[in-house]
């Protein structure tokens, strides 16, 4: 049996995966996969894992601040097919 030394990290990549798959059929029939996320937020191999597995390719960009992908957000058109964004700033957009 595996034991996961970070388990709330494992849940969170584990989230992730899973918002990218449920979440983004009409991308990934499209074969481009357009996600935004936390700085420093997931493993360095998570997307080319994902890639592999899924034969998608995924465009990831990462912000700093709630501020900077609000500002992206709001305006519209992001372009982003998966947004992982703080629960506690969702409610505001």
């Amino acid at each position: 049996m595996k034991t996961f030394k970070h388990p709330i990290k494992d849940a969170i990549v584990g989230s992730v995966a899973t918002a990218l798959v449920i979440g983004s059929s009409a991308a990934m029939a499209a074969g481009t996969l357009n996600v935004t996320n936390w700085a420093e937020y997931i493993a360095e191999d998570t997307i080319s894992n994902f890639e592999k597995e899924f034969d998608v390719k995924v465009t990831y960009d990462v912000y700093d601040s709630a501020e900077a992908i609000d500002a992206k957000l709001l305006a519209g058109s992001s372009g982003y097919d998966v947004v992982s964004h703080s629960s506690s700033d969702v409610g505001r957009l």
